[in-house]
């Protein structure tokens, strides 16, 4: 039903409830903040041509020519303007925070090799049938040392589409690498 009332919207955003506004990552709907000429004519041109617009490319209806949703800092932030990353929306305040994150660091400069699961660093392996736990992340240095992250409760694997299914084939999981 909501999709059925977002296709008769002209604008999707104007649904309650279909975003949120309060994160830290500041997403706005595009617009043409540069006043080109070239903005709406592109879109009308699409939609001229037969492709059709539509509010929002996110929203219940995708077919079409939409201004793109972007994480561009707004408001009456420092950092209006700029691009807001995750890093910059998460990350960041939380690395600032250090009191509140105490075991939270970040290394750069590195690259992430493998999983290093608990038997590998315990002496004596695991009972037969336990599920392995990650334990540590092995990393080479720009200059080629090679370093371990260990983790005391968790590990987070967030490598991206393609690295975190290597990194797990690296470190034995899933077919042969």
């Amino acid at each position: 039903r909501v999709c059925e009332a977002g296709a008769r919207a002209d604008d999707a955003d104007a649904l309650p409830g279909r975003r949120g506004r309060e994160g830290p990552l500041h997403v706005k709907h595009g617009n043409n903040e540069l006043r080109s000429p070239l903005f709406d004519a592109f879109v009308r041109a699409g939609a001229e041509a037969g492709y059709g617009a539509t509010s929002d490319y996110n929203g219940c209806r995708q077919e079409g020519l939409s201004p793109m949703p972007m994480t561009v800092f707004h408001g009456e932030h420092h950092r209006r303007g700029e691009r807001c990353s995750t890093a910059a929306a998460y990350l960041e305040p939380a690395l600032s925070q250090s009191s509140a994150h105490p075991r939270l660091s970040v290394l750069t400069g590195v690259e992430a090799r493998r999983v290093v699961w608990d038997s590998e660093l315990r002496a004596g392996a695991t009972s037969l049938g336990a599920r392995p736990r990650a334990a540590a992340i092995e990393y080479v240095s720009a200059a080629g040392g090679v370093g371990l992250a260990r983790a005391k409760k968790e590990v987070i694997l967030s490598a991206g589409a393609i690295a975190s299914p290597q990194l797990l084939q690296l470190s034995g999981v899933g077919p042969q690498a």
